[in-house]
C-alpha cells in the first residue's frame, strides 16, 4: 500500500503554509497536519490554532501528525500544545487514536516522544502511537 496525505479525495485543505500543510478527512475522520519544515515558535502555534476550528466544527476521531521534517519543538511550545490547544480541543472533542509520524532528527524525536507521552497520560480515553513511516500510521488509525 503507498500512503498518501491526505488519505482520500474528499479531503478539505484547512490551512497551508510556508511550513505545514492541514487537511480534513470526513471519509477517514481525520484531521492531519503536515510540516513541511522547521518552524519558529510563533508559526507553530499559529498552525494548530489555525486548525482548531475545523476540529471543533467537525468532531474528528482522529489526528494525524506528520513531524518527520520537524528539527526540534521548544519545550515551551511542548507545553503550550498540551497545557493550551489540547485541553481547547479535548473539552469539546475526544480523538480515539492520534498518530505521529516521527521526525528525522533526533531532537525532533525527543520532541514527540515527550509530546505523546503527555498526551496519553492526559487523555483518558484517547491512543497514542509514535509511528516511522506514514502507510503503518494510517493502517493503524484507521482500525
Amino acid at each position: 500500500m503507498t500512503a498518501i496525505f491526505p488519505e482520500t479525495e474528499k479531503a478539505i485543505t484547512v490551512y497551508k503554509s510556508e511550513y505545514a500543510e492541514t487537511y480534513y478527512d470526513p471519509i477517514t475522520d481525520c484531521v492531519m497536519i503536515k510540516w513541511i519544515k522547521f518552524s519558529p515558535s510563533i508559526f507553530f502555534r499559529e498552525i494548530f490554532e489555525k486548525v482548531l476550528p475545523e476540529i471543533l466544527k467537525s468532531q474528528p476521531q482522529r489526528l494525524l501528525l506528520d513531524q518527520r521534517r520537524i528539527k526540534i519543538i521548544a519545550p515551551a511550545d511542548q507545553l503550550w500544545l498540551i497545557d493550551d490547544w489540547y485541553f481547547k480541543v479535548s473539552s469539546t472533542n475526544r480523538f480515539y487514536k492520534v498518530a505521529f509520524i516521527d521526525a528525522d532528527d533526533l531532537f525532533g524525536k525527543l520532541s514527540i516522544k515527550n509530546i505523546a507521552t503527555k498526551m496519553s497520560t492526559t487523555s483518558k480515553v484517547c491512543e497514542v502511537k509514535i509511528f516511522n513511516q506514514l502507510d503503518e500510521a494510517q493502517v493503524w488509525l484507521n482500525q
